[in-house]
């Protein structure tokens, strides 16, 4: 628990030479050593936190307000011509600026 982790790439190749029921195996015995250790993994989430150039401009946070409200309703799930949406924006995520650019 001390030494440092492996990258992404050894994980990735270590997976690679596995069955799916080796690696539950190997998965469980982890798990098993992380609660010894008094660590739990009760639930995750994982989030692509890449930065991708900006389709459209920052809005403010009424607006992003107003979009979530509307999304719970059967409207607001529904474009202009009233057929369901195809995209929508991501009312969750946030925005930055990279050399000068909005992402």
């Amino acid at each position: 628990m001390d030494r440092p982790s492996p990258d992404h790439s050894t994980f990735s190749r270590f997976r690679k030479r596995f069955s799916k029921d080796a690696m539950v195996k190997i998965n469980s015995e982890l798990l098993w050593q992380f609660n010894q250790q008094g660590l739990s993994i009760n639930e995750g989430i994982a989030v692509d936190a890449r930065l991708v150039r900006s389709a459209s401009k920052p809005i403010s946070k009424d607006k992003v307000k107003e979009l979530k409200q509307a999304s719970k309703t059967p409207e607001g799930k529904l474009d202009k011509t009233g057929q369901s949406k195809k995209f929508t924006r991501d009312i969750e995520s946030d925005w930055t600026i990279k050399n000068e650019k909005p992402h």
